[in-house]
């Protein structure tokens, strides 16, 4: 199986158990990545969210998001950001069925349906297949459990 690179990863992402996957922490620096392999990008969004005004982002930190954005077009994959971010509409990209240039799109998803503890919606631009191949969402998550306590 080929493998992926997930740029922009936390220390702690759970990315790094599993070999498929070629991760670049703040350790090893995704501005370094120049492989062709399809890509999970995660750039940060702190300076893109509804409350970047509060927020002290690392120099430079912003641009990483076209870096990632780049990265996706060229090798295709997915960019993840929060459904708010500001960056969709400042970088234009697609909003519904349509694609743009390079055949990227844009779908929203609501992360607790992946699994996610929480209600979190997220968009994900995707790049290097065609609506049609997504597959099914997950069903619907009913109840979680943690511990001895169910949460509905």
């Amino acid at each position: 199986m080929n493998k992926i690179a997930v740029l922009f990863a936390r220390n702690d992402s759970r990315y790094k158990d599993f070999d498929i996957y070629e991760v670049y922490d703040i350790n090893r620096d995704a501005r370094t990545f120049c492989k062709k392999m399809p890509v999970i990008a995660h750039p940060p969004c702190r300076a893109w969210g509804q409350l970047s005004h509060m927020a002290n982002p690392r120099e430079g930190e912003k641009q990483l998001a076209y870096l990632a954005l780049a990265q996706v077009r060229l090798n295709g994959g997915v960019l993840e950001h929060p459904a708010s971010s500001r960056l969709f509409k400042e970088a234009e990209l697609p909003v519904g069925m349509f694609c743009d240039e390079f055949g990227g799109f844009t779908i929203e998803i609501d992360q607790f349906d992946f699994g996610h503890v929480a209600h979190k919606q997220t968009k994900l631009y995707i790049c290097g297949i065609g609506f049609n191949d997504l597959p099914p969402p997950p069903p619907r998550i009913q109840h979680l459990q943690i511990g001895q306590f169910v949460v509905m």
